[in-house]
C-alpha cells in the first residue's frame, strides 16, 4: 500500500473488483487502515455496482455461471 500511495497523487484514484467476498474483505480491512487511502462510497450498497463503463471479465462470466453473483467494486482515493 505504501508503493500504490507514493506512485498515485493525491485524488487519484484505485479501484478494485472482485467476486470473492474474502478477497474483498481482506483488501477493505487493510486499505481502511491505510491514511493515505479514503473508502467514502456515494450510497449504501454501490460498491455492488460495476464500475461506470465496465466490461465484464470471461472470470466474472465464469464465476456467474457457478452461481456466485456478487461482486464487489471498490473506489479507494489517495488523499
Amino acid at each position: 500500500l505504501g508503493e500504490l500511495a507514493r506512485v498515485l497523487k493525491p485524488g487519484g484514484r484505485f479501484q478494485f473488483a472482485t467476486d470473492i467476498e474474502d478477497y474483498a474483505t481482506w483488501t477493505l480491512a487493510h486499505i481502511v487502515r491505510e491514511p493515505r487511502f479514503r473508502f467514502a462510497p456515494e450510497r449504501p450498497g454501490i460498491w455492488h455496482e460495476p464500475f461506470a463503463g465496465w466490461i465484464q471479465t470471461r472470470y466474472e462470466a465464469k464465476a456467474r455461471n457457478e452461481g456466485r453473483n456478487v461482486s464487489f467494486y471498490f473506489t479507494f482515493t489517495r488523499i
